[in-house]
């Protein structure tokens, strides 16, 4: 926030330093470059050049530096939500255990209905006192691989509502000028909103849903399930191309999703390639957070790590789907939303003479809904195509085919060849023997 640190002023002199470094370079042993280094990481300013010279500057940086500088800038919850709601209940203050903070590759964001930290993250192997994700809920009547096992507002991760008479939940952003500063990420305007499973460790993506300014975004949320028979367990996990939830050891997760195998292979990848870890990643080693000199390495790494260039253990980087999983999408409606031109009409009957100073004047304001489409899903399960039974049966069935052999055939073959055989070369005999008398007589 430019009122806790100036950005654009800060840029602008490193810039102008940077033209006279090798007279003087005593500017880099300065505090305010470290916090300068710090937010550039995700400011992400027009200065290139500057950034490529300074990799090559001998420097001493210290690991707490970054994390806590960006805390310390970043906006609050209050900056940012003006008023939400969940299922009807509105509230205008803290979180109340439904939200936390997370650190992304953007820098520190907010999540919703997300596991604890303690339920995600394996804490004796990443840096205890590093805010990778502080929501702190805990689940109830719910399971990775089971589902809910009670309905209503007494679990967690919350549920939606089946009517979808109203949105589940409701947020109004406010956005002020103070909470920008020119030189950092004013290209795009409005807020970005990603979608993730509840024991995913949130992360940035290419693919999010925009909240733009004086706009309502009503998400209409749709979910398909994969399930797997645990009849399955028995075959190797290559074939059946998916891991149940204790079969994947993760170094610093306690719960194995797809995405999360990613994150550690990519956060291993990275140390490997450039002896560091970008700040949001989790790691084990405090010192090894990479500084603004190393992202041309970081990014290479990233880069490599998404075109399948990994040089590590394919088996610890062979990131399967879950067995259980859940994949969310959503539709998009935008509509206008008028709620400041509404507060300083408001403002103007009440008090002409001070609507200049109402509340929401110098704020542009932005509404999220969302609500799930349908109360019905699409549920796949994953099962046996032939099981043991299913292979012994269909066997005799074709024996029974080709053969044409059966208990009964087998007392038929019997009964043929003794008595029926007996029974007719007698019966031949006694008619051949009466033939003979008639033709004797006859004569």
């Amino acid at each position: 926030m430019p009122q806790i640190y100036n950005y654009t002023s800060a840029a602008i002199k490193y810039n102008h330093l940077r033209l006279s470094y090798f007279d003087n370079v005593t500017w880099l042993d300065d505090e305010d470059f470290d916090l300068f280094e710090d937010i550039s990481l995700v400011c992400d300013p027009k200065h290139e050049e500057f950034y490529y010279e300074y990799q090559y500057m001998p420097r001493n940086v210290t690991y707490h530096s970054t994390v806590e500088n960006m805390l310390k800038t970043a906006p609050t919850f209050g900056d940012l939500l003006w008023k939400w709601s969940w299922q009807g209940v509105s509230s205008r203050s803290g979180p109340d255990g439904y939200f936390g903070e997370v650190l992304t590759s953007e820098g520190l964001c907010f999540t919703i209905n997300t596991l604890a930290a303690d339920e995600i993250l394996r804490k004796e192997n990443v840096d205890a006192n590093h805010p990778y994700l502080t929501s702190s809920k805990w689940t109830k009547h719910w399971d990775i691989e089971r589902g809910y096992s009670a309905y209503g507002s007494d679990t967690y991760p919350a549920q939606g509502k089946h009517e979808g008479a109203s949105p589940d939940l409701s947020i109004t952003f406010w956005d002020g000028s103070s909470l920008h500063d020119p030189l950092c990420n004013t290209l795009n305007s409005g807020l970005k909103v990603y979608l993730h499973h509840p024991a995913d460790l949130p992360r940035s993506s290419l693919y999010y849903y925009a909240v733009l300014n004086e706009q309502v975004t009503s998400m209409a949320l749709s979910f398909s399930i994969i399930t797997t028979s645990d009849t399955l367990r028995n075959y190797d996990p290559k074939v059946r191309q998916c891991y149940f939830n204790d079969e994947r050891y993760l170094r610093y997760f306690k719960i194995y999703t797809a995405n999360n195998c990613k994150m550690e292979c990519l956060t291993n990848y990275t140390y490997a390639s450039c002896g560091c870890v970008s700040f949001y990643m989790p790691f084990a080693t405090k010192n090894a957070t990479c500084k603004l000199r190393d992202q041309n390495c970081v990014i290479k790494a990233h880069d490599d790590f998404l075109q399948g260039n990994v040089d590590i253990a394919e088996d610890n980087c062979h990131c399967l789907p879950a067995c259980n999983t859940i994949d969310y999408d959503a539709e998009i409606l935008k509509t206008d939303f008028n709620l400041k031109k509404s507060i300083i009409t408001e403002a103007h009957a009440q008090n002409p003479e001070a609507y200049s100073s109402s509340r929401g004047r110098g704020f542009d304001f932005s509404k999220l809904e969302m609500f799930f489409k349908r109360s019905q899903f699409v549920s796949i399960n994953r099962s046996e195509l032939f099981g043991l039974t299913d292979f012994l049966a269909n066997i005799g069935g074709l024996l029974g085919v080709f053969l044409g052999f059966s208990f009964l055939s087998l007392v038929e073959i019997v009964y043929f060849a003794t008595l029926r055989l007996f029974c007719s070369l007698k019966k031949d005999l006694q008619e051949e023997k009466i033939e003979r008398r008639r033709s004797l007589k006859e004569y």
